[in-house]
């Protein structure tokens, strides 16, 4: 049986408990193109790793949001793991938000890292929008 928690993923990729720990925080976005008549953007950011996808607040009435979140993934031993950001604007109605913007981050867990920048976002329109990151990774062995 697979412990609580766990995928039947992480017993095939070799492991039983967490080699380390993905800190991800989500500090913010610049230069939005918004789809709004206003000009204001109600946006908020989705993480996505493996089966778990985490959701920031939504900031409301701006192009360059603030959220300042961290999320916690636990890292089991495996190939190297693809980390997905959305920035989605929050639609007037249920299910009418509308992605912004994309990144992708193959990333690495053969060792420890700490990591700061902004990234640009694949968009889908024109503009030249940012996201702005903290990556950390720890060793639990």
């Amino acid at each position: 049986s697979i412990p609580i928690g766990q995928s039947l993923f992480h017993f095939v990729m070799g492991g039983g408990g967490p080699v380390g720990v993905l800190s991800v925080n989500v500090r913010g976005a610049r230069a939005l193109v918004t789809k709004s008549f206003s000009g204001k953007c109600r946006a908020y950011c989705t993480v996505c790793f493996e089966n778990q996808t985490c959701k920031t607040k939504v900031a409301d009435n701006s192009i360059h949001p603030n959220w300042d979140e961290t999320f916690a993934f636990d890292i089991f031993a495996g190939p190297a793991q693809q980390l997905t950001f959305s920035v989605w604007e929050k639609g007037p109605f249920p299910n009418q938000d509308e992605c912004l913007g994309t990144l992708a981050i193959k990333l690495d867990f053969s060792q420890e890292f700490s990591e700061e920048r902004e990234h640009p976002l694949v968009l889908s329109g024109k503009g030249e929008s940012q996201i702005s990151l903290f990556l950390q990774f720890s060793r639990t062995e």
